[in-house]
């Protein structure tokens, strides 16, 4: 009020509803990575009416609306009702909600319920992921009358599924509480996984996720990694480099796709091929492949991978007879330099990979190409080829099962010189041992063996060297690994594995700087590499520099909300920042369990909240402390227990699990001070070998 003027003040916004976004931009559906950071968002203002008693009672797409910064408002509360008011008088009348997006029980004119709520968000959850309503042109009354099921998505599991199926029950007795455990549902990832380490890094404690770190990134690091577009901050930006190159995923184009495993295999061999190559910079497997299946135009794509060119092709034939045509274009402008058709049939198949390479550097020669690349280990039974390849796509699938190392031991059997095959066989027995599914005790000698023969049969393959470091780093031989590192760095200056290697060693060692430096390089190799950003946030993090952290976890998660540790990563930098609140909220929507139960036992304890704390703790130690006492310790820890802290910690050391020794050498939070006052803790640290 001015005088005697009244006026309201609101706040201006420039953007679109989403359901304009929908029409116009989506048509069929938004992908999960777009469509999350509205849902999470949306979740959130929705989430936090609740807790002031307020209903929405009218959420739908027009309602929702997403600001040119990328922010995300829900509007038009203009029938909201307090909660236990009447949403509806039973008089006739028009009624003032949107039928299309209401329960049973708002169309029936029932009492206000927040699950009426969750009922229209699950509507909006389903109509942007596939641009159908659940129940297509039904209401909710109609729906239930004719007994009608929710078609599941395919872009989500089944776990996310069931999730939302659960929000979008005809009874608010069976339909989902609140909108945080809609939100958890449909973060968390209900596949199978059996890997109880990949997650410890992450978790609000234990931090660094060395050991997921170190399943997912190395040997090739697109082959098990989640992507999400780099965020670099602009002082790491650099200009693109006129010798860059960016290989996209060949098409399988055969009868039945049958060779799409030879199509991902020859891709990610001509991503390798191509970096021996002095002078030119690849475009890491990981951002590679986040584009398959991309309708992207060529300086779209290039601007995404920081590349001047880009390889694209098609394969197409049988085993043994085969196709490849390839395309070189030139980013900026999307011109065809050189089409190419490769046939190949037999033994000849063998040499796809060097010819292609080649073919390419006599096209960019001068430009580019400044000497010739050294030769690389291949084997001459088509056959093994064939087979090693066919393990390779079942890696991407799932790491460690019975049935990859069933085909690389069939591929050596056909040649027992394969030197690429025992060095995967060695990689098998390491995943194996650090996804949980072989003991150390099994799995270390059995990995050992396996490149301990790739190195007899050839001295310069540097991958074998790599193996031989992440199974030392794993083994807390932080010397040997060093080692390994410089001899496969010698041999491929330009691996992106070998950059990956050095980052990790730099991390173990406190090198935070070094560390920060080296996660920057790779993401401007490798952008699209939530693996790279993850462990850049975790750097900031444990150089204290907590506000950095939390932006990057941020972003993290709005890309890819269920990567395992992000939610954790964030509480952590949170809390470090003296917001325990917010990292509490943040908490319990991470995915794993152990990581979830270790920040909350962190963070219900700053929180003053003993009880609960108390609660969350001894689950975590009942169901992780034999397989995690690290991560108890850490917790522990944080709560300022410093007697149990150090019994927990030094089981960990006595089982020499990596997965928690690098937080150990981060810059202390608050939290963690008396921890690192403690006379015991120089010798824990010591014990562990950083200082060599």
């Amino acid at each position: 009020m001015d005088g005697t003027k009244l006026y309201v003040l609101m706040e201006y916004l420039e953007g679109k509803s989403l359901n304009a976004l929908l029409d116009e931009e989506f048509g069929r559906g938004m992908p999960l990575s777009h469509a999350w950071p509205i849902i999470e968002d949306a979740g959130a203002a929705l989430g936090y009416a609740h807790d002031h008693n307020v209903i929405h009672s009218d959420l739908k797409p027009a309602n929702i609306f997403v600001t040119t910064s990328g922010r995300t408002k829900l509007l038009d509360f203009g029938i909201g009702r307090v909660w236990r008011g009447p949403l509806l008088h039973k008089r006739s009348g028009p009624l003032v909600l949107t039928p299309a997006y209401a329960s049973c029980e708002m169309l029936e004119g029932g009492e206000a319920d927040p699950r009426d709520d969750i009922y229209s968000f699950a509507c909006v959850i389903y109509e942007m992921l596939c641009g159908k309503r659940p129940f297509s042109g039904l209401t909710a009354l109609e729906a239930r009358e004719r007994g009608a099921q929710v078609p599941p998505l395919e872009v989500l599991s089944r776990g996310q599924n069931a999730a939302l199926v659960q929000a979008l029950a005809f009874s608010r007795e069976a339909r989902t509480a609140s909108v945080e455990q809609l939100l958890a549902g449909l973060v968390a990832d209900k596949a199978s996984r059996g890997r109880q380490n990949a997650v410890l890094g992450a978790a609000i404690i234990a931090t660094v996720a060395a050991l997921g770190y170190l399943a997912l990134d190395k040997l090739w690091i697109s082959k098990r990694s989640v992507v999400v577009q780099s965020v670099a901050s602009d002082a790491h930006q650099v200009a693109v480099s006129p010798k860059s190159i960016a290989v996209l995923p060949l098409l399988d184009l055969s009868n039945g796709r049958e060779q799409q495993y030879f199509a991902d295999g020859l891709t990610a061999a001509l991503i390798d091929r191509l970096t021996l190559f002095p002078g030119l910079s690849v475009t890491g497997q990981t951002s590679s492949f986040a584009l398959k299946g991309s309708k992207e135009d060529a300086p779209t794509l290039a601007r995404r991978l920081r590349v001047e060119y880009l390889l694209e092709g098609t394969v197409r034939g049988s085993a043994e007879q085969l196709r490849v045509n390839t395309r070189l274009i030139r980013a900026a402008d999307g011109f065809e330099l050189r089409s190419q058709v490769f046939d190949r049939s037999g033994g000849e198949i063998l040499k796809l990979e060097e010819d292609i390479a080649r073919a390419v550097a006599v096209d960019l020669y001068g430009s580019l190409i400044d000497t010739p690349a050294p030769a690389v280990p291949s084997t001459r039974s088509l056959e093994a080829y064939r087979l090693l390849l066919q393990a390779d796509h079942l890696w991407r699938q799932e790491v460690a099962t019975e049935d990859e190392r069933a085909l690389i031991e069939a591929a050596l059997q056909k040649d027992p010189g394969y030197v690429a095959a025992w060095v995967e066989l060695g990689f098998w027995w390491y995943d194996s041992m650090l996804w949980g599914k072989a003991v150390p005790e099994t799995a270390a000698p059995k990995a050992r063996a396996a490149f301990d023969r790739a190195l007899a049969l050839d001295k310069n393959y540097s991958r074998t060297y790599l193996g031989f470091a992440w199974l030392q780093m794993s083994q807390l031989d932080w010397v040997g690994a060093q080692r390994s590192i410089a001899r496969a760095e010698s041999l491929d200056p330009a691996s992106l594995s070998v950059l990956t290697a050095r980052g990790e060693l730099a991390r173990s060692a406190g090198r935070w700087a070094e560390a920060m430096r080296l996660e920057h390089e790779r993401l401007q190799r490798d952008p699209l590499s939530v693996g790279a950003k993850f462990v850049l946030a975790q750097s900031h993090l444990c150089g204290g520099e907590y506000a950095n952290a939390e932006e990057i976890a941020r972003q993290t998660i709005a890309e890819n909300p269920r990567y395992q540790g992000a939610h954790a990563l964030l509480a952590r930098a949170l809390a470090a920042r003296g917001d325990a609140a917010s990292a509490l909220a943040v908490i319990a929507l991470e995915p794993d369990e152990p990581a979830r139960l270790a920040g909350l036992a962190s963070v219900q304890s700053a929180l003053g909240r003993r009880d609960a704390s108390d609660e969350a703790i001894t689950q975590l130690r009942t169901r992780y402390g034999q397989t995690l006492p690290g991560l108890a310790g850490l917790a522990y820890a944080y709560r300022n227990e410093l007697e149990p802290a150090f019994q927990w910690l030094q089981r960990a050391v006595e089982q020499r699990q990596p997965e928690f020794a690098a937080s150990l050498a981060c810059t202390p939070e608050p939290a963690f001070g008396p921890l690192h006052a403690d006379p015991r803790f120089g010798a824990l640290r010591g014990s562990l070998g950083f200082d060599r």
